[in-house]
């Protein structure tokens, strides 16, 4: 309508929960932020598990799916991608002790939880439609 090209696949929900989403990873960076400031121990491993975590659960739960936290399906679902998630965290905070000088760094840890991310999500979308159809 009035001359502009819509994509067919465009999901005004979805857009609005991925929006909301990264209202609560600012609010988030802001709290990472000030537990930073006020001299937190393990500021960098907080920061990381809450981008990743985030990431993950808000974006494959929250966005693509719109679940309702209620269902049982749903903490099954949680449950089940538990263990794989709360491994990769554990591999992400032994590379920052393990390079102390180059991980730490946000130039290099914000890459690696974004493939992180990514091939999280692949592993697990399989098992999670299997649980939880996308939201329509």
């Amino acid at each position: 309508m009035f001359g502009k090209y819509m994509n067919p696949t465009y999901d005004a929900d979805k857009e609005e929960r991925r929006g909301r989403l990264i209202k609560v990873m600012f609010g988030g960076l802001f709290l990472c932020g000030s537990y930073l400031w006020f001299g937190g121990p393990f500021a960098t491993q907080v920061f990381q598990a809450w981008v990743a975590t985030s990431l993950f659960y808000g974006d494959n739960f929250y966005v693509l799916r719109c679940v309702d936290i209620q269902d049982a399906r749903v903490w099954k679902a949680i449950l089940t991608t538990l263990p794989f998630h709360c491994t990769y965290l554990a591999a992400l905070f032994w590379l920052d002790h393990t390079l102390p000088k180059i991980m730490p760094k946000a130039v290099v840890f914000m890459p690696i939880i974004a493939i992180g991310f990514a091939c999280e999500s692949l592993v697990t979308s399989k098992l999670l439609n299997r649980y939880l159809p996308r939201a329509a």
